[in-house]
């Protein structure tokens, strides 16, 4: 079994104001400061945050994923809700909170197994979660032929282009959030979240 922690902050809970000015790398601030929208800003601090005290120094490929030295790492953010997971092989997450749904965005996103399964707001957040986690695993974003990424059952063994992921799924907060392994022994995995406050 593989066990792995979710590390969870609140982009509205915490205020980040008394971290030094020179916490952030030049680079980092100005992503930060590029961002009009202030929740958004807010999830972009406390992401970089995630990334400052868990991660250290870290590259990000000429596809937007993030890789630091011997360790693969991930992180998503909804609505002031930001995670961040770590481990051995390459790996997704995404984390949304549970709100209204319109049903073109079903249509567009969902098969039509996918579409039978969803009957409210929150099964579809646990489709989509697990779609993006596995993009995110795989390295690339989100792509115009969603319906083609598996995600039923929700947990457990999944096969997409040629490769092995593993999702687990948890609901914290009122958000969904779903972690993707590329794995092929594809263990379980237990998750554990561990908030972190300021």
């Amino acid at each position: 079994m593989m066990e792995l922690t979710v590390y969870y902050i609140n982009a509205k809970e915490n205020d980040f104001s008394s971290l030094p000015e020179d916490f952030f790398s030049h680079g980092e601030k100005a992503k930060i400061e590029r961002c009009k929208n202030p929740s958004v800003k807010q999830e972009r601090i406390a992401s970089a945050y995630l990334k400052k005290t868990l991660i250290g120094d870290y590259e990000v490929d000429e596809k937007g994923k993030p890789h630091a030295k011997g360790i693969h790492f991930n992180v998503s953010h909804s609505k002031g809700h930001v995670v961040l997971v770590k481990a051995t092989c390459p790996v997704g997450i995404d984390i949304e909170e549970i709100r209204e749904v319109k049903q073109d965005l079903i249509d567009f996103v969902c098969s039509p197994e996918e579409k039978t399964y969803i009957d409210n707001e929150e099964k579809f957040f646990e489709v989509w979660t697990n779609k993006e986690a596995i993009l995110k695993a795989k390295g690339i974003g989100l792509r115009n032929d969603l319906k083609g990424v598996p995600s039923l059952p929700l947990d457990g063994k999944k096969e997409y282009e040629g490769k092995t992921y593993l999702t687990k799924m948890i609901r914290y907060r009122g958000s969904v959030i779903t972690l993707a392994l590329e794995s092929e022994e594809a263990p379980e995995v237990a998750l554990t979240i561990k908030e972190i406050h300021l």
